[in-house]
């Protein structure tokens, strides 16, 4: 519970859960192309302050009050991630519009609609990823099982059985892992594999 409240977990709002998980080879060094050098420079050389335009502050608001009823619903715990994911809707409405700056598609400082749009998305995206994430650290130590238990439960409702194959893919949980729930569960006489 420390850690928890501590704010550190909460420093990891950016967080990507689903399966499968594909490694990303890390490209040798190579020299940058000079338009790329050159948008850089563009974005280096944005100074000014930005403004919220008014249908980005009603798209905003919108969210907010829809994303603020969320929060409360949720556990205590999770009130420092969502917390903090509503200012990062502006920082990466920013950014967003920092890139549009420096390509030549905005003017001035007014962030857009479509920026907002672009942020509160992201924000969408990572806070499911973020829920799925904490759930995860929170749960209980057969919180695995008991997850096949329910999947095979629906399945067996809605078709009277479920193969490997389905279980693997709705389970999200690496085949050894899986292999060794399944076992248990066929000991402990949850179920009964044909």
């Amino acid at each position: 519970d420390e850690d928890m409240l501590s704010g550190f977990l909460a420093r990891f709002l950016f967080c990507i859960v689903r399966e499968p998980r594909t490694p990303i080879a890390i490209p040798e060094f190579f020299q940058l192309e000079a338009s790329w050098v050159e948008f850089f420079r563009k974005l280096e050389a944005i100074k000014q302050e930005f403004e919220i335009s008014k249908e980005a502050r009603e798209l905003y608001c919108a969210w907010f009050e829809k994303h603020r009823l969320f929060a409360q619903e949720q556990n205590v715990f999770l009130h420092s991630f969502l917390g903090r994911l509503e200012s990062q809707v502006h920082k990466l409405a920013m950014i967003f519009q920092c890139v549009d700056i420096a390509l030549g598609q905005e003017m001035g400082n007014m962030i857009s609609a479509k920026n907002y749009e672009y942020a509160i998305n992201f924000a969408e995206y990572f806070k499911a990823n973020l829920i799925s994430c904490y759930d995860e650290l929170t749960a209980p130590p057969d919180y695995k099982e008991v997850k096949v238990l329910e999947i095979i439960k629906k399945h067996c409702k809605e078709k009277g059985r479920i193969s490997r194959s389905d279980l693997y893919k709705y389970a999200h949980i690496k085949g050894k892992e899986l292999d060794e729930i399944i076992h248990d569960l066929v000991t402990e006489n949850y179920i009964i594999i044909y």
